[in-house]
C-alpha cells in the first residue's frame, strides 16, 4: 500500500511538472508570436510613411483628384485609398500628420494624381500653392 501511494504521489508529481512545462511552452509562444506580429506591423506602417511607397511603379496611371474645402486628412485618406492612390489609409494620414501644418495647409482643388507617386510627393502636391507648383516644374 505505501509503494502504491508513493507511486501515485511520483505520478502527481511528473504530471504536475509537464503541465507546468507546456504551460511555459505555450505562453512564451504566445509572446513570441505577438511580438512577430507587432514588429511586422510596426515595419509595414513605418516603411510606408517614411518610405517611398507607391501602388504603383512607374509610369502609372493618371487620376483626377478633387480637394473640397473642409475635407479632413481622414477624408482625404480615404478616398485617395478608395481611388487607388494610396496604398494604407492609416499610415498616409500619419505621413500627412508631420508634414501638414498651419504654415503648409492642404489647398483645396482639383489635382491630378499618378498610381506611382510616393505619399510625400502626394502631400506635397496637394499642401503647395499653384505658383509654387509650376515653378517647380519649370524648374526640374
Amino acid at each position: 500500500m505505501a509503494t502504491k501511494a508513493v507511486n501515485n504521489k511520483l505520478i502527481l508529481k511528473v504530471m504536475n511538472l509537464v503541465l507546468f512545462g507546456l504551460l511555459h511552452i505555450a505562453f512564451y509562444v504566445v509572446i513570441i508570436t505577438t511580438a512577430m506580429h507587432l514588429t511586422g506591423s510596426a515595419y509595414y506602417t513605418a516603411y510606408h510613411v517614411f518610405g517611398k511607397s507607391s501602388v504603383a511603379g512607374t509610369p502609372g496611371l493618371e487620376v483626377r483628384f478633387t480637394v473640397r474645402e473642409g475635407d479632413s486628412i481622414s477624408d482625404l485618406a480615404q478616398r485617395l485609398e478608395d481611388n487607388k492612390l494610396i496604398a494604407d489609409k492609416a499610415s498616409f494620414m500619419i505621413r500627412a500628420k508631420l508634414m501638414v501644418n498651419s504654415d503648409r495647409p492642404i489647398i483645396k482643388g482639383i489635382y491630378v494624381l499618378n498610381t506611382s507617386m510616393s505619399y510625400r510627393e502626394i502631400i506635397e502636391m496637394i499642401t503647395t500653392p499653384e505658383e509654387e507648383q509650376e515653378e517647380i516644374q519649370v524648374s526640374k
